[in-house]
């Protein structure tokens, strides 16, 4: 069976690369100029230790680890890092709206809020299982929709470099969520400024993560922005399902 390359698609005549010889020589040129440039890792099937050491390269030098994000063989640190950051996330979430429930029947119920507490709130055990295959749902739709939108403009992203640059995303999530939900307590509105920044930040750790694997020929300028689009799309249609 014929191999292609990593980044550019072409066929490879020998098995053991990843990566065509002129992408080779590319990286070793740009290695060569920019001091701080490191080349994207072979393919390699991946342990325990080298996610932890993943995870940990993803906030302290996100750019290296997208880089080495497109270069694993298979989708396991994307699914360890999306389940992760999901929990966390979720469970974020259910906290925050357990607070603003709470604080609402307080209000409106004075002393005799707890006579109809099990009749008002929500069974936040079922809100949270929701939440949580919400983001894992949305994890691997975003995943398919970035895969799918580059065959459209003719460009070579495999389904499994989307699904660990879209699971690094939920790291920045689980994290944004907990600093948010600390936040609540102190400045609440900086704690939506949190989860704002938490997003932009993963639309552009997919951008950054993406590009490098772009051909350059044809124009994919619209490539991001067309996945953005149609991942929205399909977001609120889970959401119409979910809730």
């Amino acid at each position: 069976m014929a191999k292609f390359c990593t980044m550019c698609g072409s066929p490879i005549p020998d098995p053991t690369n990843d990566r065509c010889d002129a992408c080779l020589a590319a990286q070793e040129q740009t290695a060569a100029i920019e001091p701080g440039f490191k080349a994207r890792p072979q393919q390699q099937s991946i342990e325990l230790h080298p996610l932890a050491e993943w995870a940990k390269e993803a906030l302290l030098s996100p750019s290296a680890a997208l880089n080495r994000a497109t270069g694993f063989a298979n989708a396991v640190p994307g699914l360890v890092i999306a389940v992760v950051g999901s929990i966390v996330a979720a469970l974020a979430a259910v906290l925050f709206i357990r607070r603003i429930l709470d604080s609402i029947l307080s209000a409106l119920m004075g002393g005799f809020g707890e006579l109809f507490y099990s009749d008002v709130v929500p069974n936040y055990g079922s809100a949270f299982f929701r939440l949580l295959l919400l983001l894992l749902l949305q994890w691997v739709v975003l995943s398919l929709v970035v895969t799918g939108t580059a065959r459209m403009f003719k460009q070579r992203v495999t389904v499994i470099q989307s699904l660990n640059i879209v699971g690094m995303t939920k790291l920045y999530l689980g994290i944004g969520a907990i600093a948010a939900l600390i936040l609540q307590y102190i400045i609440p509105a900086l704690a939506i400024v949190v989860l704002l920044a938490v997003i932009v930040m993963g639309y552009l750790a997919i951008e950054r993560g993406i590009r490098p694997l772009l051909r350059q020929q044809g124009d994919s300028f619209y490539l991001i922005p067309s996945a953005l689009g149609l991942y929205g799309v399909c977001v609120c249609l889970l959401w119409q399902i979910f809730f």
